[in-house]
């Protein structure tokens, strides 16, 4: 068969599998036009991701008037959305960070989710038995929520108090049980003030102390808003698990999350709750990251709708061709030739080429071929992928 031949059938079938779409220039803003549903925003520069996260963030609010919740360690983002605003692209837009400390911690949540969280925290430090912990949480809130509104401001002022008096302080609400159960609880309650000063500290680049602003996530998911929390903290692994705790009470309610880069996502439990979350129709989450392979969960590259992957960070070429690799494989057809000797001769010294299809198995999208496009689209059979080596304006 002729050789040209052979490699165009080659060619078309190696296309019609490797789910090429478009190579050559591609805007990011014609991209979230069509890309629904999750989104990870994989490498390139800080720049390069922020642009993004910007640009989905005004196509969501133009669209919806759900909430948009944002977590960033990252400045820059914090004043690209506050430009935003100023040109009137999002709507309202309410910041917490080092500049303006008004979150409320702990307002509204339910005492078993604050129980649960120190819990997981005491674990997370090391401590081997929080089941005694866990009982005197649980009948301090008790009593407390009849003294005043629970946050993390009255718990700390609460706590000041002697075991002794919180007790009787239960007593005297008729909850004998908790009364029982402060007093014999002892070593949790030295555990719990523990905590308390641990969290306090961590959380203090976003709150001050005696907040009453009854601000925070729950608060927020039904206004037409964006929220804004950088999470640039030695705590970071407080605020992860605070954080689930708070989304755990918002299932069922409608809104987009975005994860930019932060520690936060270090947590295991964390990361976990995420891929739960990206499984919910009501919730959409956008995921942006220098390498998201440096991530713990295993599933972390599981149901995006929409990839951008970038080309011109600084994730190593092996974890860039892992994000890739997770479109999938496909068997790839390579024209092949060896030489033999001529049809009815027994024996010569001449040689003809014989020509043959040769199938192996490869990734869809290899980093090799890519890096030398500006942009190439890919899609069918899973998630929408836009390869970027640059940003298109």
């Amino acid at each position: 068969m002729n050789k040209r031949r052979i490699k165009n059938e080659c060619d078309n079938h190696n296309r019609a599998l490797s789910a090429v779409r478009h190579r050559g220039f591609f805007s990011v803003e014609r991209f979230l036009n069509f890309s629904a549903g999750n989104l990870l925003i994989n490498g390139g520069s800080v720049q390069d991701r922020i642009f993004v996260i910007k640009k989905e963030i005004v196509r969501t609010k133009s669209t919806s008037r759900e909430p948009v919740i944002v977590f960033s360690n990252n400045s820059f983002l914090q004043d690209g959305l506050i430009e935003l605003v100023n040109i009137g692209d999002i709507g309202r837009l309410f910041v917490c960070s080092q500049d303006y400390k008004f979150y409320d911690f702990f307002r509204n949540m339910q005492p078993n989710l604050i129980s649960d969280y120190f819990s997981m925290l005491a674990q997370e430090k090391g401590y081997r038995d929080t089941s005694e912990l866990h009982d005197y949480i649980g009948a301090f809130l008790n009593t407390l929520k009849s003294q005043a509104d629970i946050n993390l401001s009255s718990i700390k002022a609460f706590l000041q108090n002697s075991d002794a008096d919180i007790a009787n302080a239960a007593r005297s609400n008729g909850n004998d049980a908790d009364c029982e159960i402060i007093l014999a609880s002892g070593r949790g309650g030295v555990n719990f003030r523990r905590l308390v000063s641990m969290v306090g500290n961590a959380f203090e680049t976003l709150t001050v102390d005696n907040c009453s602003t009854g601000f925070n996530i729950n608060s927020i998911t039904d206004k037409n808003c964006v929220l804004y929390i950088n999470t640039n903290t030695c705590g970071y692994e407080f605020l992860g698990l605070y954080f689930l705790q708070e989304l755990k009470q918002c299932i069922g309610k409608s809104f987009t999350l975005v994860f930019d880069d932060c520690l936060l996502l270090n947590n295991n439990e964390l990361m976990s709750f995420l891929n739960v979350l990206k499984q919910r129709g009501n919730v959409k989450v956008l995921l942006s990251t220098e390498n998201i392979m440096s991530l713990p969960s295993e599933k972390k590259l599981s149901d995006f709708s929409g990839e951008i992957v970038f080309l011109n960070g600084t994730a190593p070429a092996h974890d860039i061709q892992a994000v890739l690799s997770d479109m999938g494989e496909y068997s790839h057809f390579e024209v092949t030739s060896s030489s033999g000797t001529p049809p009815k001769l027994f024996f010569s010294f001449l040689r003809t080429e014989n020509r043959g299809i040769t199938p192996y198995s490869r990734a869809k999208v290899l980093l090799e071929e890519e890096y030398g496009n500006a942009a190439v689209l890919r899609g069918h059979r899973g998630a929408e992928i836009l390869v970027v080596k640059k940003l298109v304006f």
